[in-house]
């Protein structure tokens, strides 16, 4: 029990600790490009959502290219002409880069601005384009951040995100097909029984990278706008480059430990953190984190309640 609180404590600790990209980004903002809504039929405030999503983008930015900072159009696709949901969403890269939001006729402004598909999606600009490969990466890294970009903008609680993490997790622990890697899942086209185990499996394996990447003073987000820095527009963003870089950029090497497990293990990575129990809520992994903020969630929970 002592090991899985220390477990859990670290989890709590990684995820929120207080990184030094996303201190950088509120005096020094990178990139003024701008995120537009064509609202089509649906009847929400688009310009409270366009400043909603642009300073929810702006805690993502830090961690792009100015190649994927194009001016991005978001497009609410109604696909029900009743109900609240927001069902998924596409990335389309491109002059301006498209993302389309497919949901119910009377999804709010919160719906919209504060879900996990909106934060999912802009997290994307975060990695080179891929196409359909190495999707454990693409989607389990926009996973993981789509969490800790909504707690750094003051949309989501630290527990909400907890409860989020904990529950992807317990998700795709249990929905893993037995006897595949993540490499392979990667592969499996239009299954979307498989979404739990790829998505959170992947966020999984970004967590392990981010834990070892703490523990010697640094972390993803840092890791991913080093990246952007060494790559200029020419430079090739084939996969395994781009995944040399990461290890390269990665102290001790860290990233390569990921890459070999979702090539190598054919079970879901961690397990042990399925069992979360209400003390890691509450544990000594949290109490002390308003003490390291840099800059308040509830202040800014309260700007954005004025977008």
């Amino acid at each position: 029990m002592i090991a899985r609180r220390l477990l859990l404590a670290t989890l709590g600790s990684i995820l929120l600790s207080s990184c030094a990209i996303f201190q950088q980004k509120e005096t020094e903002p990178m990139c003024q490009k701008t995120l537009q809504v064509v609202a089509g039929s649906h009847g929400v405030d688009r310009v409270r959502l366009e400043r909603r999503l642009q300073h929810l983008f702006s805690f993502i930015v830090p961690m792009t290219s100015p190649q994927n900072c194009e001016d991005t159009e978001v497009h609410l696709r109604i696909i029900r002409p009743y109900g609240n949901k927001v069902h998924y969403g596409e990335l389309n890269r491109g002059t301006p880069n498209e993302i389309d939001i497919y949901m119910e006729q009377y999804a709010s402004l919160d719906d919209i601005s504060e879900g996990w598909i909106i934060a999912h999606e802009l997290s994307h600009f975060t990695h080179p384009f891929f196409g359909k490969k190495h999707k454990w990466f693409t989607e389990g890294l926009a996973t993981y951040l789509q969490e800790i970009t909504r707690l750094k903008a003051g949309v989501l609680s630290k527990k909400n995100m907890i409860d989020n993490i904990k529950n992807g997790f317990s998700n795709g622990y249990l929905s893993y097909p037995a006897g595949k890697t993540l490499a392979q899942i990667s592969a499996t086209e239009g299954q979307p029984s498989i979404y739990p185990a790829l998505y959170w499996g992947g966020a999984a394996l970004i967590y392990q990278w981010d834990l070892e990447l703490k523990k010697m003073g640094t972390c993803v987000p840092e890791i991913l706008e080093k990246s952007w820095r060494v790559m200029s527009q020419k430079s090739s963003h084939e996969s395994t480059a781009y995944f040399s870089l990461l290890n390269r950029l990665s102290p001790a090497a860290s990233f390569s430990k990921i890459h070999e497990a979702a090539h190598r293990d054919d079970r879901f990575p961690i397990a042990p953190y399925v069992s979360f129990d209400a003390s890691f809520v509450n544990g000594d992994g949290l109490c002390n984190y308003e003490k390291s903020f840099s800059f308040r969630s509830d202040r800014l929970r309260e700007d954005a309640n004025q977008l």
